[in-house]
């Protein structure tokens, strides 16, 4: 379905509308020189003032054309464009302030349309509010999440993101921090009226003395409307503005030589902002004015924004009417249950009956051909040939043994069923009564119910319908949980990658949106993007950002064995990820700077590489084939000498079954084995850690994947993933399983082969699990 996008603006400065777009709104479709990843965008920019300082108009047309420019030359993703444009404009901030001394800041609300979907980033105070396939909702969902720091404020911008699916006369309003100030109740009723005209005016009527907003409308040619007129975006002039979509050319306004309002101090130094968007005027986009600002001299005068005079809005033209009907269909009932004795039966008898009908029709068949009747009036001489005789003599046994060997099978299936059934209800018998007893000890009951899921299963799989058996599985599943200190938590797959998969991680990135997955069998890193809830996917790169192959500062990428996230010098990159392969080679990848790689000094005894690992300035590898762990130290800033043995003097342990490890807060090192054991090692000697046998499941931890250390004092914890038990557990660094979690379905598999485990444990607390081929999400309290 193509859409069409319908524009308004809310410009208010000193209690009085504008009928300009505010100097920040921007809308540019894609260039015809942009690339090819870019063909199908269209860009909404709203630049809004922050902090303490206003600057004039100029400052926020230009870093609105500048957001334009740098999105459509980046080759990244949609959220990596747009962090690439939110990273551009809080650097040309802070120049600008090093240069002048001042103190500029800046909200920046940036909305991305592409086919049927919509990317929203926004930094700063600032608000978007929805109404989306008939839901209001706003961006970000909790009023106490709305304010994040301002462009210009920090070397790195905070920027959050998200994503929505398009329907039909959706409808997104982009507001500033006076819009954010509005009611959620007002909110609401504005963006439900589906008019942006009315929109406006509810807008208009909430707020105070100064409000930048862009509000925006996606229409369908497909989906009739009833005429609404959008406020202009460009001159006044054009009272009916021309709706735009992905196969219109570049639309550039020209700024008008007629006065902007003036949003500087007085005495403050103007802004000078250098900018290529003259030399790229298919970028280049300043909101046309139209009408002559002039100040109020008889108004109260505002210490920071020069009030522009008031003009009136123009009156908005019809739009088409949106249909409001919706077919419903209506749901059969469902046909009346019968006793499984009964419908055996009945099948049995149709099953039969078909059978005899189909054998009586061949037959009939075949004596018409060979047989014909005779003609009116002739005579019928013909003898039956003995051949004839013969074939039907040894057909119709045939037949009936056919008969006879398919209803065998049939009642064999049906015996196996109720064989198993009938054992399945004897073993839920013998595990109740030892449940009962109080001289049974607790694995021996936990297996008596693993006999009884056992025979259950089996007998599911002869008849997948049967609820009795389904209802036996539940209750013996409930009974092994109790004994596994699992809770049941609902879990969302958020994506799948290639079959076959050997996925390690993820890693999540400090903004807790962007995660990192290694499938170990292909090398290969992947990024994903989640929303600021952490459950719903915004974007899913394709292209891996790392893999084996690949050249990168002229090392070639072997196997990729770990992550981890660095955020202190040592590697080419700080507040990145990083990656090693098996022939010691550091990579490391910044959403911004791209990847960057630096070979390590391995020494003469690196043999097989499991784990990688961060603690204060130095970086520790696990080397399970040389039964040792090295340290590299930085010097110079970077990992450049040799590293030293953490194990000296002949006390290396055993590390040839370890999977993984990690490091504390006091630099003690855990390392996880295959087979679900944990050791605690300090200044390379042993330390005492062990897990206490009656806080613990039954069997205890059998198997280890991966091991993920929490130093956050929310959750200071290990958590393994133990693909045996189907789990993800999280054990105290005193020894206590404190609880493990599984799919809430009873019946999901969907941990049967958990590999990976992160937790972020800021509130309200997100765990990422990787299973199988799979990236799930699951809240850390059930």
């Amino acid at each position: 379905m193509k859409y069409e996008a319908l524009v308004g603006h809310l410009f208010v400065v000193g209690g009085r509308t504008i009928s300009s777009p505010p100097p920040g709104a921007l809308v540019q479709v894609a260039p015809k020189r942009a690339h090819r990843t870019r063909e199908q965008d269209t860009l909404f920019v709203l630049v809004t003032p922050a902090g303490q300082t206003n600057a004039k108009a100029e400052f926020y047309e230009k870093l609105a054309a500048l957001a334009a420019e740098t999105y459509f030359n980046s080759r990244l993703g949609i959220t990596g464009a747009l962090r690439e444009l939110a990273n551009t404009l809080n650097q040309r901030i802070q120049q600008i302030n090093q240069q002048q001394s001042a103190d500029y800041r800046a909200g920046l609300l940036a909305l991305v349309k592409r086919s049927e979907e919509v990317y929203v980033m926004r930094c700063g105070t600032t608000l978007c509010a929805s109404f989306n396939d008939s839901t209001y909702s706003t961006f970000p969902l909790d009023p106490d999440m709305l304010n994040i720091l301002p462009l210009g404020a920090r070397s790195e911008p905070s920027a959050e993101f998200t994503h929505y699916d398009l329907t039909p006369n959706d409808l997104f309003v982009l507001g500033d921090a006076s819009v954010s100030a509005i009611s959620d109740k007002v909110l609401q009723e504005a963006v439900k009226i589906g008019n942006i005209e009315a929109c406006l005016d509810k807008l208009e009527a909430s707020v105070e003395r100064q409000a930048f907003a862009t509000i925006i409308q996606f229409v369908s040619d497909e989906v009739p409307q009833a005429s609404i007129e959008a406020p202009p975006v460009a001159a006044p002039s054009a009272p009916e503005p021309t709706p735009f979509t992905e196969d219109v050319a570049p639309v550039e306004l020209v700024a008008s030589e007629e006065p902007v309002p003036d949003l500087t101090p007085e005495g403050a130094a103007p802004f000078l902002l250098e900018t290529p968007t003259a030399e790229v005027p298919p970028f280049s986009m300043e909101a046309t004015v139209d009408s002559e600002l002039e100040t109020d001299a008889d108004s109260p005068s505002d210490p920071s924004i020069e009030e522009a005079a008031e003009t009136p809005i123009e009156s908005p033209t019809p739009r088409r009417k949106r249909r409001a009907e919706r077919q419903a269909t209506a749901e059969a009932p469902p046909p009346a249950r019968q006793s499984l004795p009964k419908a055996l039966a009945v099948g049995l008898l149709l099953l039969v009956s078909n059978i005899l009908k189909g054998i009586s029709n061949f037959l009939n068949a075949i004596l018409n051909r060979l047989l014909p009747e005779p003609a009116p009036g002739q005579s019928q001489n013909t003898l039956i040939p003995m051949n004839i005789v013969a074939l039907v003599a040894v057909i119709i046994p045939a037949l009936v043994g056919v008969v006879v060997v398919g209803l065998a099978l049939s009642n064999r299936d049906t015996t196996l069923f109720e064989e198993l059934r009938v054992e399945a209800i004897n073993a839920k018998t013998e595990a109740d009564t030892l449940e009962a007893s109080s001289d049974a000890a607790p694995k021996d009951k936990r297996n008596a119910w693993l006999e009884v899921r056992n025979w259950a299963e089996r007998a599911r799989r002869e008849n997948p319908n049967s609820v009795e058996v389904r209802d036996i599985i539940l209750e013996a599943q409930r009974y092994i949980d109790s004994y596994d200190r699992i809770i049941r938590v609902p879990i969302t797959l958020i994506r799948e990658f290639g079959n076959n998969a050997d996925l390690r991680g993820p890693m999540v990135a400090p903004n807790g949106q962007d995660i990192y997955v290694l499938d170990r069998n292909r090398s290969q890193v992947y990024r994903t993007v989640v929303d600021s809830s952490g459950a719903r996917l915004i974007e899913s790169e394709e292209t891996p950002i790392i893999e084996r192959g690949r050249a990168i500062n002229n090392e070639i990428v072997s196997n990729v064995i770990d992550l981890e996230w660095i955020t202190t010098s040592g590697a080419v990159n700080s507040n990145a990820l990083l990656a090693l392969d098996d022939n010691g080679l550091l990579i490391t990848y910044h959403g911004t700077f791209g990847a960057g790689a630096l070979q390590l000094q391995i020494p003469a005894d690196w043999n097989r590489p499991e784990a990688i690992a961060l603690w204060g300035p130095n970086f520790y590898v696990l080397d399970a084939g040389a039964n040792q762990i090295w340290r590299f130290r930085p010097e110079e800033g970077f990992f450049q000498l040799p590293p030293e043995e953490y194990f000296t003097g002949g006390n290396a342990p055993n590390l040839s079954a370890a999977v993984d490890m990690g490091i504390d807060e006091d630099g003690s090192i855990y390392i996880l084995f295959n087979n679900g054991t944990i050791s605690k090692f300090v200044g390379g000697e042993p330390a005492t850690f062990s897990i206490d046998p009656q806080k613990a499941p039954v069997d205890g931890i059998t198997s280890g994947r991966s091991l993920f250390l929490s130093t956050d004092p929310r959750a200071y914890a290990l958590y393994i993933a133990d693909q045996n038990n189907d789990a993800v557990y999280q054990i105290s660094l005193g020894g206590t399983v404190n609880l493990g979690y599984r799919p809430t379905d009873l019946l999901d598999d969907a941990f049967d082969k958990v590999s990976g485990v992160y937790v972020n444990a800021q509130p309200p607390g997100k765990v990422y699990v990787l299973s199988d081929n799979a990236l799930y999400y699951l809240p850390k309290e059930p």
